[in-house]
């Protein structure tokens, strides 16, 4: 059963005769029969076409359908101008227009006029295009004059003997007050990278990115500015990198070369040893307190890596102090050394702890108060004088002896890797220093304190009676020249852990 309409049209064709069940036909109107007798074809029929005739599909798109497309594309062309194009459409100006409406009184000068406008229209297309063209050339050339200017600031810093700068705000203090016309420069890299949408700790973050990019373009315009590069390269060796890891990153203009960073290794450990007799030099009519001391790195990790279970270090620290008093000489004045050849005398001990410390430790309170008619005004009193008066049998926990400690006398002169256990390991710390010539010249009349805990002080002592005692070639002479004793400090700290020990 066939649904929908029945097919009406089914043949047969009036100029050929078809007449196919699949072949699809239209019947003639009068419109339809206008349009055949205007085709360009219709000289060619043979028979006299009339209305309600049926056409099959060819004939009837050679007769009737060969206008579609051709009247409209007719008639745009015909509409069109075909002087004119969108892109470049002149717009005039009010008083040019009205001007060439009043001002021309012929056909000839007004063509004259467009022309010159066409001229003037096509001059400023021309500047435009170039402009365009010579945007990124400026560019260019702005970013890399700003780069130049900025490297030559960085190399004559360096040139100077200043390490790099890690503080942004420094930073750009230092390149814009070098040269002015870097104002804003560093700004324009920061605005680049979006810090807008980001918090106050992710921009601190990102200006000292943008600030290790300076580095790293000055770097490469320069490669003598290689602060930075060295410094990281330092860093790596201290976190353990290998080198041919370190290499890989000099490749990638990360870091300088090993090799590099070793030369700056041994630079430093030369010009820090340097220091070290420069500053004993200094001070050689002072003085001179040394001190050896343990440290102990104890963090370990919990997951062993392939190589190392753990990461503990045993260190041991050696620093000088000075005192700017006269320094203690190593013969008395009458010609006696100054340690006793029978070792340690309790009973000098005893008349030494009781001339000198115990009969002041005796004042009562009564008879300290006998000193107190001296302050005549105690607002002028000498703060510490006035401390010192009362801090004997003051119980007050406001009042506090005050002392002061000047970093800046301290000369730290080494770190080794030692477990200080035995006689052996202090001989080792000793002699990082004592084979200096400058403290061979001043042991020559001089001797040097060194506070230490109990086992620093017994070990030193110990190998001090070896030397008077045996005269040891393994041990230095100037050894003798060292007096080791218990520091208070060290004292206190050698109690607290026995009695936690024993506790």
């Amino acid at each position: 059963m066939t649904r929908g309409f029945c097919k009406r049209n089914n043949g047969p064709c009036a100029v050929c005769g078809l007449q196919n069940s699949n072949e699809k036909f239209r019947k003639l109107t009068l419109e339809a029969l206008t349009k055949v007798q205007n085709s360009p074809t219709v000289s060619l029929l043979t028979v006299q076409l009339q209305v309600d005739d049926q056409l099959c599909i060819k004939h009837y798109n050679e007769l009737i359908s060969y206008k579609r497309n051709i009247s409209k594309y007719s008639k745009k062309s015909a509409d069109k101008d075909l002087s004119y194009k969108g892109a470049k459409r002149i717009c005039l100006r009010e008083e040019v227009y009205h001007d060439l409406l009043d001002n021309t009184h012929n056909l000839e000068v007004l063509e004259q006029r467009v022309k010159d406008l066409e001229l003037e229209l096509g001059e400023y297309i021309t500047k435009l295009k170039e402009s365009s063209t010579n945007e990124p050339v400026r560019f260019s050339q702005f970013f890399g004059d700003q780069v130049a200017r900025m490297t030559n600031i960085l190399y004559q810093h360096q040139k100077g003997g200043n390490l790099p700068i890690f503080d942004p705000i420094k930073f750009v203090a230092l390149i814009e007050s070098r040269d002015i016309n870097l104002r804003g420069f560093f700004d324009i890299l920061f605005q680049s990278m979006n810090p807008t949408q980001k918090n106050h700790a992710t921009k601190q973050m990102l200006k000292q990115k943008v600030m290790m990019l300076c580095y790293q373009m000055a770097a490469l315009r320069n490669k003598q500015v290689s602060g930075t590069k060295t410094v990281i390269g330092l860093l790596m060796v201290g976190s353990g990198t290998s080198k041919n890891g370190i290499n890989t990153l000099a490749n990638m203009g990360m870091s300088s070369t090993y090799q590099t960073v070793y030369n700056m290794l041994k630079k430093n450990a030369d010009d820090h040893k340097s220091s070290v007799r420069t500053y004993i030099n200094s001070h050689s009519n002072s003085l001179l307190i040394g001190c050896i001391d343990d440290y102990h790195n104890l963090h370990g990790t919990r997951i062993p890596s392939v190589t190392s279970i753990s990461q503990i270090s045993h260190m041991a620290t050696i620093l000088f102090n000075n005192v700017k008093i006269t320094p203690i000489p190593y013969i008395s004045s009458s010609n006696t050394s100054i340690h006793n050849p029978n070792g340690v005398d309790a009973s000098i001990l005893k008349i030494t702890l009781w001339e000198n410390y115990m009969i002041s430790f005796a004042m009562s309170y009564n008879s300290l108060k006998t000193h107190w008619a001296q302050f005549q005004d105690i607002t002028t009193a000498n703060e510490s004088s006035l401390l010192e008066s009362l801090i004997v049998h003051s119980y007050d926990a406001d009042l506090f002896e005050r002392y002061g400690r000047k970093f800046t006398e301290i000369k730290p002169v080494d770190l080794i890797e030692l477990n200080l256990k035995n006689t052996k390991d202090y001989l080792q710390a000793i002699k990082s220093f004592i084979e200096l010539p400058e403290i061979q010249t001043y042991l020559n009349n001089y001797v040097i304190p060194i506070p230490a805990d109990f086992p620093g002080q017994l070990y030193i002592r110990k190998a001090i009676v070896k030397k008077l005692e045996s005269d040891n070639s393994s041990i230095p002479r100037e050894i003798t020249h060292l007096l080791p004793f218990l520091g208070p400090l060290l004292l206190s700290l050698n109690t607290r852990e026995s009695v936690f020990l024993v506790f």
